[in-house]
């Protein structure tokens, strides 16, 4: 148990008496041992405890298993080689793992957790597009641009997010689309035009393009593994290979000349040395479950964490984000926004999507 709540004695009484239920089904304690009162609990106390005399805001732990760089050097010894290695099996480390793949190259994708997907599993899997064949079949937004779809975005985000980086994707989004349509996405139904205050309603349009869960509909959260699973197929297809329960640690870095050799990788807690000799991808999402960097980078992200439900992967302790900078990467961009588009109630989603910025 991580965490205690609540009148600190009885809490920890509680958590004791939880504690020696386990060590007495593991056989550890005998009943006679765990009811008697002066008996301590086998297991160190909980990592956190809240009470009225405690602030949980001061207490912070990064649970992150990155450590500092490895050192590499001539004769350095691998335990495996591939042109590329992605940190990260979500959306986007999938995406990069099929077209390095497609293109030629060997790819080794390490994943944290037991369970390709990441946090995209738990999304709703929609994507926003604007002048898709889509959108012009199913919707009456037939003259949409990508020039509107980004000047609605940054206008949304009051001019504070990154344009270069909103008109790209904005671009470019329409030919996601098809990417995915052609590994096999069925692209049924398109959504979102509602009034928001800042943009300009000549600027909104039905953007929100669902593909079918096949359950009938989708766009529920959890759909995100239609999206994964089809990427993850793809990228197998084209020779990727995948490594489950394998999290990264450390980047293996010529530190004088800022090279990046290759990473260190805990398959399945053993340490195994991966040589990418054209590059390394991080793509490890975020920071939702490490507290001590959304604490450093951003505070309202920080508050919004500690008084509300987190519905990312437990693996998101922002990983690549220690990597990056224990390498001595730049650090930018650590706003964030859900844009759900509710067509019902679009003052929910506003809400929403300022609580999350």
């Amino acid at each position: 148990m991580d965490a205690i709540a609540g009148a600190t004695v009885s809490s920890i009484g509680f958590l004791n008496a939880a504690q020696k239920a386990v060590a007495v089904s593991k056989g550890e304690m005998t009943a006679e041992q765990a009811t008697d009162p002066a008996t301590p609990s086998p297991f160190q106390a909980a990592d956190t405890v809240a009470s009225a005399s405690m602030n949980t805001n001061t207490v912070v732990r990064n649970p992150s298993p990155v450590v500092k760089p490895i050192a590499y050097h001539d004769g350095f010894d691998f335990d495996a080689s591939y042109d590329i290695v992605v940190v990260g099996s979500g959306g986007a480390g999938l995406s990069a793992a099929v077209e390095a793949a497609r293109a030629g190259l060997s790819v080794f994708i390490s994943e944290k957790a037991g369970v390709p997907g990441g946090t995209t599993n738990f999304s709703g899997g929609v994507m926003q597009a604007a002048g898709t064949d889509y959108q012009k079949q199913l919707t009456d937004n037939q003259d949409d641009t990508p020039e509107k779809h980004a000047r609605m975005l940054l206008d949304a985000g009051s001019d504070l997010v990154d344009s270069v980086l909103v008109k790209d994707i904005t671009k470019h989004a329409s030919e996601n689309i098809d990417w995915l349509a052609e590994m096999g996405i069925k692209w049924q139904s398109v959504y979102g035009a509602n009034h928001l205050p800042l943009v300009e309603d000549q600027d909104l349009a039905d953007r929100i393009h669902v593909y079918d869960n096949g359950k009938g509909g989708g766009g529920q959260m959890g759909d995100g593994i239609v999206l994964t699973q089809t990427l993850l197929a793809e990228a197998q297809k084209a020779g990727a290979v995948l490594s489950l329960d394998s999290p990264t640690v450390a980047l293996i870095q010529d530190t004088q000349k800022r090279r990046i050799y290759g990473v260190a990788v805990d398959v399945e807690g053993t340490r195994q040395n991966i040589e990418a000799t054209r590059g390394v991808i991080l793509a490890t999402a975020g920071i939702d479950h490490n507290l001590e960097l959304a604490k450093a980078f951003n505070p309202q992200h920080y508050a919004d964490l500690q008084r509300h439900a987190n519905r990312s992967a437990s693996t998101n302790t922002g990983d690549g984000l220690f990597l990056g900078m224990a390498s001595d990467a730049a650090v930018t961009g650590m706003g964030g926004v859900i844009d759900l588009e509710e067509k019902k109630r679009p003052w929910v989603r506003l809400i929403k999507c300022l609580r999350c910025r």
